[in-house]
């Protein structure tokens, strides 16, 4: 069934054959015959209502990591921006100096990744705030320490927006393996069920068509 259908096409003809069944005057005798009393039909709707209960947690799990990401994405091109516009001025004040470019390490360019960003913006900021020859130079062109300063707890937000963004990422996967496997064991109790129908019904195999299961006349 997995190939073949869609996933909402997977939970409603499971959730046809379990309401049905628990809900069917005309299949209540040949089922509770062979072992499929209201107490055992009732096993069925658990599953499902597990199911569908899991679908709305995953669909909110990655309505969160959507967030999540969205704003990690916003504070990281804010941080970017700012740090390119302030190396930009340093490698002016600085051009003659390759001791202090390295020190500030604007000779290379600006990192892609997370970490690499962070420990080069931090080191950036830290240099230029730190050192007073550094701070003075810079100010010259316009750029005081406390705009220096004020770049350096983005970063900070930034990490923990990151962390924020894997954890809702792993809440998100994790939500999506319970339902896989909820659905699955849905699927497998639903087979039974089915199978259990056809020998019930031999007599009468119009009935299964009450189970969503097509029957050739």
């Amino acid at each position: 069934m997995k190939g073949k259908y869609s996933l909402q096409e997977r939970i409603l003809k499971a959730r046809t054959a379990v309401y049905n069944a628990n809900n069917s005057t005309a299949l209540a005798p040949f089922l509770t015959a062979y072992g499929y009393t209201p107490e055992k039909l009732l096993e069925g709707q658990a599953l499902l209502t597990t199911v569908l209960a899991l679908v709305s947690g995953k669909e909110q799990d990655y309505g969160d990591q959507f967030e999540s990401t969205e704003i990690f994405d916003n504070k990281f091109k804010e941080c970017r921006k700012t740090y390119s516009r302030l190396r930009k001025i340093a490698k002016v004040a600085f051009r003659s100096n390759e001791s202090i470019m390295r020190s500030l390490g604007i000779s290379s360019s600006i990192k892609s990744r997370l970490s690499a960003f962070v420990f080069q913006a931090r080191k950036f900021y830290t240099e230029s705030t730190t050192k007073q020859h550094i701070t003075d130079e810079m100010a010259v062109y316009g750029i005081h320490v406390d705009e220096l300063t004020a770049a350096i707890p983005p970063l900070a937000e930034l990490e923990i927006l990151d962390n924020s963004q894997t954890e809702e990422t792993g809440e998100a996967q994790n939500s999506t393996k319970a339902r896989d496997k909820a659905i699955d064991e849905l699927e497998d109790w639903v087979r039974d069920l089915v199978d259990i129908a056809k020998v019930a019904l031999e007599t009468q195999p119009q009935l299964l068509e009450i189970l969503g299961r097509v029957v050739k006349s």
